[in-house]
C-alpha cells in the first residue's frame, strides 16, 4: 500500500461536541457547548452530520469563550442553515495517513470479519 505517502481525512465519530445555536447561512461562527477546546486548539476541522445524512465539513481559525459555550470562528462562509435539532453529530476531523504499509483482515465466523488499520495524525499540507 502507498497509503503512508498519502494523507486523508478521518472524523473522530464522537459524540463530544454539542452545537448549541443554529448554524445560519451566511454566518461564520458556530458555537458549542465549552469543551475546553480553546485551552488545546487555535484552528481545526470540524464535521457536522444532520439527521437526513447530509455531511458538512468547516474548518475553524479561532475559538473564544463565551459564557458555558465555546465559539468557533471558520475561516469560510457557512453557505447553509442547519438547526440545532437537525444535528445528528458533531465532531472534529483529523488529516492522517496510513501508519504502515498493511491492512490487518481479521476473520470471524463466516460472512464476518474486522478490517485494522494503523494510522497516524500528520500536518494538512
Amino acid at each position: 500500500l502507498y497509503g503512508k505517502h498519502k494523507g486523508f481525512w478521518l472524523p473522530a465519530w464522537t459524540d463530544g461536541i454539542d452545537v448549541m445555536a443554529n448554524i445560519t447561512s451566511g454566518g461564520a461562527t458556530i458555537t458549542i457547548l465549552a469543551i475546553g477546546l480553546n485551552s488545546v486548539m487555535e484552528s481545526g476541522d470540524l464535521m457536522v452530520r444532520t439527521t437526513a445524512g447530509v455531511l458538512h465539513y468547516f474548518r475553524f481559525a479561532d475559538v473564544a469563550p463565551s459564557g458555558s459555550n465555546e465559539v468557533l470562528t471558520l475561516t469560510a462562509l457557512i453557505g447553509t442553515t442547519i438547526t440545532v435539532a437537525q444535528v445528528e453529530r458533531c465532531c472534529l476531523m483529523h488529516f492522517c495517513r496510513l501508519a504502515d504499509g498493511e491492512v490487518e483482515i481479521l476473520h470471524r465466523n463466516p460472512g464476518q470479519a474486522s478490517i485494522v488499520v494503523e494510522c497516524v495524525e500528520v500536518p494538512i499540507p
